[in-house]
């Protein structure tokens, strides 16, 4: 699976909850167009290791608790009572609204009449059903990655069972897959620069999935304008045709005195392993010259990153950015000792 996560803060934050992230994800490999058509995001708030909570769904998904209740029954359910009247059920809602709904009525309530004066006392902005299961569950009437949801400590709360402090997120749909598109974009707005990101691609209609790709995080924060950046690939295979496996590419730059958004990009080397199908990528600056070699062969070039702003990926050996002399034989400087006759 031939795919690039580039992820970076957006610079602004939503009131009250994490930053805005961007997730600029890069779809390269054609074989994936014939066997998949969505694009599953999924997050880890903890390690890079997980556990992973997908941000997406099959469809705009409210905000939900408990989390991962099924969806509401066609046909609304009074399901179990509980001890009710007078009790408070606090919620807050896309963490700036408060809501407070006070249930009334004769004891025991049934948790179908307790969910109809939830949607009644919020003007519609909470929902609430009972799941065939009997489980009380609330959901924020708008849907997406906008929108939140939390439970706060009350005595309603408890005598309904719903989980109390926990932040429920809306959903955004799957990303459409489609041949010819490169590029694909997902903001997550209650993101952390310590969260870690994944993706897979899904079949809609035969449920397949590929993969997880690898975990992505911001780390260090990007010291230039992402539209600055551009990701270099190569594929290496050996004579049989099969990936090279774990094979070093290493990239060289000169200090040059280059200026970057008003700061001055040093020399540097780069050195990445190529992955289980022979695949590596870097993310460069764009203008910038690089001598790319690959370690253990006597093959390096010099190269210009394409500076195109419709261009977001890039091979490292297509011969159109290469200098002229596209293949050069690495040849070590050996001093010869003068020879004497005795």
């Amino acid at each position: 699976m031939s795919t690039t996560i580039i992820v970076s803060p957006l610079g602004r934050q939503e009131e009250n909850t994490g930053e805005v992230v961007k997730l600029d994800i890069f779809a390269k490999d054609q074989v994936l167009f014939s066997t998949y058509d969505k694009i599953e995001v999924w997050r880890s708030t903890t390690e890079q290791c997980g556990p992973y909570n997908e941000l997406t769904a099959m469809s705009l998904t409210p905000a939900r608790l408990p989390l991962g209740a099924e969806d509401p029954p066609v046909i609304p359910l009074a399901g179990p009572s509980a001890v009710l009247n007078g009790l408070v059920l606090k919620l807050l809602v896309n963490e700036s609204d408060e809501l407070v709904v006070t249930f009334s009525g004769v004891d025991p309530i049934t948790y179908g009449v307790a969910a109809a004066q939830v949607l009644s006392q919020t003007m519609g902005a909470v929902e609430a059903y009972v799941t065939p299961i009997g489980e009380f569950v609330v959901q924020t009437a708008g849907a997406g990655p906008g929108s939140t949801l939390r439970v706060l400590s009350s005595d309603g709360a408890a005598q309904l069972e719903l989980p109390v402090d926990q932040l429920a997120f809306g959903r955004e749909a799957r990303l459409n897959l489609c041949s010819g598109t490169v590029r694909y974009q997902f903001e997550d707005r209650f993101g952390s620069e310590s969260y870690f990101y994944k993706i897979r691609f899904r079949n809609a209609s035969d449920g397949a999935v590929s993969e997880f790709s690898l975990p992505h995080s911001i780390g260090a924060r990007a010291g230039t304008n992402p539209s600055n950046l551009i990701c270099g690939i190569a594929d290496v295979i050996q004579g049989n045709g099969k990936p090279l496996i774990n094979q070093p590419v290493q990239l060289y730059t000169e200090f040059t005195g280059l200026l970057v958004d008003g700061k001055v990009m040093v020399g540097t080397t780069l050195c990445k392993l190529t992955d289980v199908n022979g695949h590596v990528e870097f993310v460069l600056v764009r203008g910038q010259k690089f001598t790319v070699s690959v370690p253990g062969t006597s093959l390096y070039r010099t190269i210009t990153v394409p500076t195109d702003p419709a261009k977001e990926v890039f091979n490292l050996f297509d011969p159109d950015i290469a200098d002229a002399d596209i293949f050069k034989v690495q040849v070590p400087e050996i001093i010869v000792a003068e020879r004497r006759s005795l």
